[in-house]
């Protein structure tokens, strides 16, 4: 995977250039406004999420993030690329998510661009257990390094490539659904709740919590593909 990852976005004032989606007006928000938004960070989630933060794009910002000695512009040819994005520090193991193609990234959040039609196949392995087992090895700490990821070997299979590209499709849509629950979600349009009209509140939550746990259940674990595969 070494021609995978691409540069990162850092800001150096995180302060000022950097809000949650809902402190800034929607219509300030997307591709060619000054916001946009903004993978950095976030807790364990798979295949999808994370993605609340937005960062200023404006070209006195860009201006300052290129020019500044301890910021730096992620490089242009990776500005709204479709990729998979990652926690650079996490206390459980890594995770890795879908990108979006009107998204940038930073350090903490970093991303693996240009995948030459393979962002599926990538991504299954990246959250299978073969490649936590080679990340544990390549690096036994909390920090998972973009060197890491780069040394991880991967077999594009034919034989299996449609089958789990399908099953990381039905994941990516399953932990989106999940994701956009929330109010925290630039999708969230009502409460779950609401979706489970009971005669009781307390019912309502537990259709709720059995909706939720069958979500996960769902989930395919893909692993078992890749570890048919040679290495």
């Amino acid at each position: 995977m070494s021609d995978l990852t691409g540069s990162q976005n850092k800001t150096a004032k995180n302060d000022k250039y950097i809000r949650y989606f809902w402190e800034v007006s929607n219509k300030k928000i997307g591709i060619s406004k000054k916001w946009v938004f903004y993978a950095k960070r976030g807790k364990y989630r798979k295949y999808y999420g994370n993605l609340n933060l937005i960062v200023n794009w404006s070209r006195d910002a860009r201006n300052f993030y290129k020019n500044n000695k301890t910021s730096n512009l992620l490089n242009e040819k990776y500005w709204f690329k479709e990729g998979i994005t990652y926690t650079k520090v996490s206390s459980i193991r890594p995770t890795f998510r879908y990108l979006p193609p009107y998204c940038v990234f930073d350090m903490g959040g970093p991303s693996i661009c240009y995948l030459h039609n393979n962002l599926n196949y990538i991504l299954g392995f990246l959250n299978s257990k073969i490649s936590n087992l080679y990340l544990n090895i390549l690096n036994p700490t909390i920090n998972i390094q973009t060197r890491d990821i780069k040394l991880l070997p991967i077999i594009i299979d034919d034989k299996y490539k449609r089958k789990i590209e399908i099953l990381v499709r039905e994941n990516i849509q399953i932990c989106k659904n999940d994701w956009d629950d929330y109010e925290t979600s630039w999708n969230f349009k009502t409460h779950p709740l609401i979706k489970f009209k009971e005669s009781t509140l307390q019912k309502s939550f537990d259709k709720w919590k059995e909706h939720k746990n069958n979500y996960f259940h769902t989930i395919y674990e893909i692993s078992y593909l890749y570890h048919k595969q040679p290495i």
